[in-house]
């Protein structure tokens, strides 16, 4: 008998590992590649990475649970701003009450979700991932049917994090395979914040069967032993930057300059770049409209770039389809200087039609984390190499560009700088060619003017020197 309960649940673990598989050649497969700016690409078969360990989170919906949502400090999000998840596995368990009373408004289990969110706690989610969580507010028809048993919908109103509800359930997780839960190794039913009547609430079972929790009148507390608490959210799709395959920026020579960015082949497991540049020291990254034209590349000047562990100055080539085609970590920031030159490198990059370079300030985490940036800038590259002796100072001009300047906020994301197959540009607005006399300061012509009338008596004085 045991070895028989041992097989059965080897059996078990391996369909819920085959329903969490990717699917290889999905329509919803996000892209055409392992790096894709924004969130539009992923669909219903993809999977997100999020929170503090990294942990998986199905999408749902790309056009959110139903209901409005709000931003964390204010601004209302329509359905199409809003993408549904949740999470794979359990995140803790937990009674649903303590006492017998199974509603989901005031249960001590909303109070703990309500918790996990609050500004303050940093245990399973940064700052800037919560408020990239949407406050969500439904009201969902009041009863489901579940085989033939009612089940009671209760509103959410106001929850960055919550529960599936029976009606939720029925419309997202079309069978049972999905609905089954394996958490730490361990196959494990989870809560629904559907009431079955005034003593007991809903559940998955282990099998992904919905079930009333707890099974009879006898056991006057609701959810006597604590069952697993398997969350969901909508996420606000504008908050996501860019996204890129799990450890796909963790490839080799990615830490070192541009790199080639993988074909999607399937991916499992997408990690998100979120911008977080308001309260995390990335807001006053910019970068000069004077840029330098190398041999290799490009040097640009940038200011107020956040520094420490895990912070880089990052650069990305997209191709005219936003695809991002190359990324690489440029500059590592963890020496603590805010303000320098950085050289990108791409000679060896076949430069195609429509493609742009990009700069941007990040917080590089890897290993399914969420990364962080600052706004992200373009590149506006020069048609000519500049002479290699000229003192780069002189190129860059101000230290610090006066307020109000386009070096303030240089080549700000979505100026135009095609360039052409060779990787000159096609037309440029701006450039960072070096002074000529039209732009010389008034130093440099007095110090010019008093050189040349030395050097005009020198010449007079052995002239005549020569007639005598």
């Amino acid at each position: 008998m045991k070895r028989k309960k041992i097989i059965t649940g080897l059996v078990t673990a391996a369909l819920i590992m085959t329903t969490m598989l990717p699917a290889a050649a999905s329509a919803s497969t996000a892209g055409a590649w392992a790096i894709q700016m924004g969130v539009d690409s992923l669909g219903t078969e993809d999977m997100v990475c999020y929170g503090n360990d990294g942990r998986m989170w199905r999408v749902l919906s790309v056009n959110g649970s139903g209901g409005y949502y709000m931003r964390q400090y204010g601004g209302q999000v329509n359905s199409s701003g809003a993408m549904l998840m949740m999470s794979l596995g359990g995140l803790y368990k937990t009674r649903f009450n303590f006492n017998n009373d199974s509603d989901y408004e005031n249960s001590y289990l909303r109070e703990n979700l309500t918790k996990v969110t609050a500004l303050a706690n940093q245990e399973f989610f940064s700052a800037a991932e919560k408020e990239a969580m949407l406050k969500t507010f439904k009201s969902e028809k009041p009863n489901s049917d579940i085989n033939g048993f009612k089940a009671m919908n209760p509103k959410v109103w106001g929850d960055k994090l919550f529960i599936l509800s029976a009606e939720e359930m029925q419309t997202y997780l079309k069978n049972d395979k999905i609905k089954m839960m394996m958490t730490e190794g361990e196959i494990g039913g989870w809560w629904l914040r559907s009431a079955f009547d005034e003593y007991s609430n809903w559940m998955v079972d282990d099998h992904g069967k919905p079930a009333r929790y707890p099974a009879s009148f006898t056991t006057q507390i609701v959810g006597k032993n604590p069952i697993w608490v398997r969350p969901a959210f909508n996420l606000d799709k504008e908050a996501v930057v860019f996204i890129s395959g799990k450890n796909e920026k963790s490839r080799a020579g990615m830490d070192e300059g541009l790199t080639p960015v993988s074909a999607n082949a399937g991916i499992y497991g997408w990690e998100l770049t979120l911008k977080d540049d308001i309260n995390s020291g990335r807001g006053g990254f910019r970068i000069s409209d004077k840029v330098v034209r190398t041999e290799e590349g490009v040097s640009v000047r940038y200011w107020d770039a956040k520094t420490g562990n895990n912070e880089y100055i990052s650069a990305m080539i997209r191709d005219e389809y936003d695809g991002v085609r190359y990324y690489g970590r440029v500059k590592n920031l963890s020496s603590g200087i805010k303000s320098d030159v950085v050289e990108i490198k791409f000679s060896d990059i076949p430069m195609e039609s429509g493609y742009k370079l990009y700069v941007f300030n990040e917080q590089y985490n890897g290993n399914g984390k969420t990364h962080y940036t600052s706004q992200i800038f373009e590149v506006k590259i020069p048609d000519k190499v500049s002479a290699p002796d000229v003192d780069a100072g002189v190129m860059y001009g101000e230290d610090i560009p006066p307020e109000g300047t386009s070096g303030s906020a240089a080549a700000a994301e979505g100026a135009s700088a095609d360039l052409s197959p060779a990787g000159q540009p096609d037309n440029i607005k701006s450039g960072g060619a070096a002074d000529t006399g039209d732009n010389m300061n008034p130093a440099a012509w007095a110090g010019a003017l008093v050189l040349a009338a030395g050097a005009g008596g020198v010449l007079l004085y052995g002239r005549r020197k020569r007639r005598s």
